[in-house]
């Protein structure tokens, strides 16, 4: 009788698992022109943003100008690594990629940032919202300043494991 209970338990209980899925639009994440190809990947609390730079000149990344997009509406600045949470409004250096170089970072919405008061307490990230998100990145190459906007739309969906 014991192991007939245990066996319907881990049934019911079983079946009830699941987990969450998050299905990606990349049609608008990466832009490919002359002198550079930016390209970004959503990574549930965070950005990887790739740069090539293949002019002559080095593209210098304006952080105090780029913004992090959520639903059509610029919404805060990013951080990234060497930046303290605690400082993360506070203006920031430009970062540089050299002519003919490549560059990778992971880049975080500053506004999605949080301190959790628990036993392991510090600051954390909350998950990129569900919708079209994305960076509004501006730079230079050369003389020349460009704003890019690179977006993905994400759809989060709870898919029952059977």
């Amino acid at each position: 009788m014991k192991k007939l209970l245990f066996c319907l338990c881990f049934l019911i209980y079983g079946c009830s698992y699941g987990h969450y899925d998050y299905f990606r639009d990349h049609s608008k994440s990466a832009i490919n022109k002359n002198g550079y190809t930016i390209e970004i990947d959503d990574n549930i609390t965070n950005y990887t943003l790739y740069v090539n730079n293949k002019s002559k000149n080095d593209i210098e990344i304006d952080w105090n100008r780029t913004s992090f997009i959520r639903n059509g509406q610029t919404d805060g600045g990013f951080m990234f690594e060497g930046i303290k949470y605690i400082d993360r409004n506070n203006p920031k250096n430009p970062t540089i990629i050299m002519s003919g170089t490549s560059r990778e970072m992971n880049i975080y919405p500053n506004n999605l940032a949080y301190f959790q008061h628990n036993q392991y307490g510090g600051w954390k990230n909350s998950n990129i919202p569900d919708g079209e998100n994305g960076v509004y990145l501006v730079f230079k190459q050369g003389s020349k300043e460009f704003r890019e906007k690179l977006l993905i739309t994400r759809t989060t969906k709870y898919v029952t494991d059977n």
